[in-house]
């Protein structure tokens, strides 16, 4: 019972937003979320772990030469622009929220058919027909409002894509255990690729399958090859103690 209390205790500690955490790992506390004040990318897992990640992985070379005075001048510097951003952002009107909703949403439709992103310009040449032929100049001056530049949607989807990793690394990383199972396939230009899936066991027995990673083994394909792959990944959910 002891055992168990203490990890329940732990596991809320880290929960709980540390101030050091801004001038260690220029990461701060925006209106209950954990944001980067360089890139402003939002940290969805609000343990330590998580954090010194992204700062080791995005942030550290670039602004580890930065210490003492400097360093809490630079956050100040970076805390004002979040805080700009920020009430910026909130005045966003109705308008504005709706035309960033619609691009995330051809951004999925399009990832999800395996169509080149540059379509979604024509999708929105489409649209722009259709509201013609409706004769409704409301709904086009809307439409127009939607960024559908290959490079915008490269973006949502890259988003996207980084906000599903970030929840299923959390769930993994809050698992009472987790079995790993692997497959190799080859994709169009006969370069490996190794599947590996993950089965999340909660602390009531419960379970959820996803897949977790497609790693390209562009060189060799032994058992050294596969299991470096995996030893990588692994490492960035914690380690193989609790699969």
């Amino acid at each position: 019972m002891g055992k168990v209390f203490k990890k329940r205790k732990i596991d809320y500690e880290n929960i709980v937003y540390q101030k050091r955490w801004e001038l260690d790992y220029l990461i701060t506390n925006n209106n209950g979320k954990l944001q980067c004040l360089v890139c402003m990318q939002i940290i969805s897992v609000s343990k330590e772990f998580n954090v010194k990640r992204h700062y080791s992985t995005m942030i550290e070379g670039k602004y580890q030469k930065y210490e003492g005075e400097t360093r809490k001048v630079q956050i100040a510097v970076f805390s004002k622009r979040l805080k700009q951003e920020t009430s910026m952002f909130s005045k966003l009107s109705e308008s504005q929220t709706s035309a960033l909703n619609a691009s995330y949403i051809v951004s999925l439709e399009l990832a999800r058919a395996k169509k080149p992103f540059i379509d979604g310009t024509l999708i929105k040449k489409c649209v722009l027909q259709m509201a013609e032929v409706f004769r409704d100049a409301k709904i086009a001056e809307k439409f127009e409002s939607v960024p559908p530049s290959n490079q915008t949607i490269q973006r949502r989807v890259t988003n996207m894509g980084e906000q599903l990793e970030n929840q299923l690394v959390g769930l993994v990383e809050k698992s009472a255990d987790f079995l790993l199972c692997l497959d190799e396939s080859t994709d169009q230009a006969d370069v490996n690729q190794l599947l590996i899936f993950v089965c999340i066991i909660h602390e009531d027995f419960s379970t959820k399958e996803k897949l977790l990673n497609v790693c390209a083994l562009r060189g060799t394909t032994k058992g050294k090859d596969i299991f470096e792959a995996l030893k990588d990944l692994v490492d960035k959910i914690g380690s193989f103690n609790k699969c």
